[in-house]
């Protein structure tokens, strides 16, 4: 008998990621909390995440890539130990265990392990996440731009410029002058 093992495909896409901005030595639950989107708009697995504070524990609410919309894999709640924390998904045919990495300020690295329940193989996925939302505020004079909310980009096109596939790029009130240039998929 010929022993088959498993071989994980290699993905195609070859994702850019954002120059990696200097974390605080002490993460928050507050530095986790918004709504992030796979950086690859293919992908055949977790597609958005979002972060909410409640209480002590972060409410997890993840989506998965189904057709023609989205599968909510509903909100769970996790217990915030820092920077990793793990979310534990009991789906009845498959339990997920996500482990969920800050890389920066902007960047959000996930890894499912899926143990399914239904006979299918097992298997762990990585993937990389951004904030769904870019902010420019031309107020913004303390020269620190990331496009967080705190720290937003103080022109449109530095925000669009940062911006990639799949995320909102949010203008506050204010006088801009400057000529923009538009992205696909922004």
């Amino acid at each position: 008998d010929e022993i088959l093992t498993p071989v994980k495909p290699i993905p195609i896409f070859d994702p850019i990621i954002p120059d990696l901005i200097e974390l605080p030595t002490a993460i928050t639950i507050a530095d986790f909390v918004d709504t992030w989107v796979n950086i690859d708009p293919m992908t055949g697995g977790i597609t958005q995440i979002s972060l909410a504070k409640d209480g002590t524990q972060i409410a997890v609410h993840a989506f998965g890539q189904c057709h023609p919309t989205d599968c909510d894999w509903d909100t769970v709640l996790a217990d915030f130990t820092g920077n990793p924390f793990v979310a534990f998904y009991d789906q009845s045919f498959v339990r997920r265990t996500l482990t969920l990495y800050l890389l920066d300020r902007n960047t959000l690295q996930v890894t499912s392990e899926n143990d399914y329940q239904d006979g299918r193989t097992d298997f762990t996925s990585t993937y990389t996440f951004v904030r769904e939302t870019v902010w420019v505020d031309d107020d913004n004079v303390s020269e620190i731009e990331n496009g967080t909310i705190a720290n937003p980009f103080n022109t449109i096109q530095e925000g669009l410029a940062f911006a990639i596939y799949g995320q909102t790029v949010r203008v506050l009130p204010g006088l801009y002058t400057e000529s923009v240039v538009m992205k696909d998929g922004v």
